[in-house]
């Protein structure tokens, strides 16, 4: 790429080109900014936000309430509605 920068400046004059033909493009240099900035932005991300926490895990809040026999199950098993109420259109109010 070099070379062929060299070697276009060297016969430039003879194909009339000028100085501002060897500068880069508005859309090169804007392109080449975002990349460097995005190449920044990944590095200070990877140096900078890396997750400390993965240690290991807490013990959950409820491991007390896990496993055969936990309080909750009395409830629900011998629950029972009374006779005569329920969903028969009656409102007592």
């Amino acid at each position: 790429m070099k070379q062929n920068l060299l070697y276009h400046e060297a016969y430039g004059a003879e194909w009339g080109l000028r100085p501002e033909h060897f500068a880069p493009r508005t859309e090169a240099l804007r392109h080449h900014n975002q990349i460097v900035a995005q190449r920044q932005m990944l590095a200070f991300a990877e140096q900078n936000l890396r997750l400390d926490d993965e240690g290991p895990e807490a013990e959950s809040p409820d491991a007390e309430f896990e496993g055969l026999g936990d309080y909750e199950e009395w409830i629900y098993a011998d629950w029972r509605q009374e006779k005569g109420k329920g969903d028969a259109g009656e409102w007592d109010a």
